[in-house]
């Protein structure tokens, strides 16, 4: 399964945060936990089986001015409305 490995590889990467949503979200999560059991990147990282503005909020207040965001998606996930919360920010209103 693809999900699952993108989940291992997720996990080798040890990025500081990962915002996933889609049908496949159980197959991520376990590449995740496959590859790091203690989960320990899971604190920053939010896994969902479909698009909710309520996390994608969470995970747009969790970045700081420097951050980098990648966003992957197939077209029939809507990604844009991810991308849309992210755009524009004022990063220095967080102070």
């Amino acid at each position: 399964e693809a999900h699952f490995e993108l989940g291992r590889r997720t996990a080798r990467a040890k990025l500081s945060g990962v915002y996933f949503y889609g049908p496949s979200s159980a197959h991520f999560q376990r590449g995740v936990e496959a590859e790091n059991p203690s989960a320990e990147m899971l604190k920053n990282t939010i896994i969902s089986d479909s698009y909710k503005e309520e996390l994608a909020l969470r995970m747009a207040s969790m970045l700081n001015p420097k951050d980098l965001v990648a966003v992957k998606a197939s077209r029939g996930m809507k990604s844009e409305q991810f991308v849309l919360l992210l755009e524009p920010h004022d990063f220095h209103a967080k102070g």
